[in-house]
């Protein structure tokens, strides 16, 4: 998750945020990062519950799954 990160603030840094999704080798992470974790049955994180609930305009989960994450980074 974090190499993804870091190459899309690459290609926002270099305004080419466009040609982010397009970007083979990211769609191949994106891959062997479900790979994985179908392999070693790893549930989403909780940073990744938080994204599809805002994608999903589910704003009160959002809500909670953000407290969630700013308890676990507070211990």
């Amino acid at each position: 998750e974090d190499g993804i990160r870091r190459f899309r603030d690459l290609y926002t840094r270099y305004d080419a945020s466009d040609s982010f999704d397009d970007d083979e080798l990211v769609a191949r992470l994106g891959e062997l990062k479900e790979m994985i974790r179908e392999h070693y049955k790893i549930d989403i994180s909780l940073q990744e519950e938080l994204a599809r609930a805002i994608a999903a305009e589910q704003y009160e989960r959002a809500a909670i799954l953000r407290d969630q994450i700013r308890r676990k980074e507070q211990h």
